[in-house]
């Protein structure tokens, strides 16, 4: 076989290679992101309590409503606010997930003076800001 051939075939396994390690990289990623969301959309008022500790203000529901928000404190300090709907008895389901610092007043805790609200949409934000959450 003459070098050159020899030097083509090394070159097409390599590239067959790199094609191989970047779809098996594509995958992991993605089964990655299947168990954050996976994760998130398992998350239960008891799990979490068992998972990140009590939190610092719970409003339980009650037969007339079925809302539950729970405050916990965050990485970096923020505030966040867990939202959850009881749809069936001990069957919930997290509505929303806030960053509720500024809102002092709506908590009674003391914070800085804006007023913003930060919404974490993605899983990767839920954990990212309640880190704790992933730990169930």
């Amino acid at each position: 076989m003459s070098l050159v051939l020899k030097v083509a075939a090394g070159v097409f396994l390599g590239i067959l290679a790199v094609l191989f390690l970047r779809g098996a990289l594509r995958e992991y990623r993605e089964s990655q992101h299947e168990t954050r969301d996976e994760t998130i959309s398992h998350l239960m008022p008891d799990k979490i309590i068992a998972s990140c500790g009590q939190p610092l203000k719970d409003t339980p529901a009650s037969k007339n409503d079925p809302f539950r928000e729970m405050y916990y404190q965050g990485k970096y300090g923020a505030t966040i606010l867990l939202s959850f709907h009881e749809f069936e008895k001990d069957r919930w389901a997290l509505l929303s997930m806030y960053d509720v610092s500024d809102l002092n007043d709506r908590i009674g805790f003391v914070g800085s003076d804006g007023k913003r609200i930060v919404d974490y949409a993605t899983s990767e934000e839920k954990l990212m800001a309640l880190p704790c959450l992933g730990h169930y």
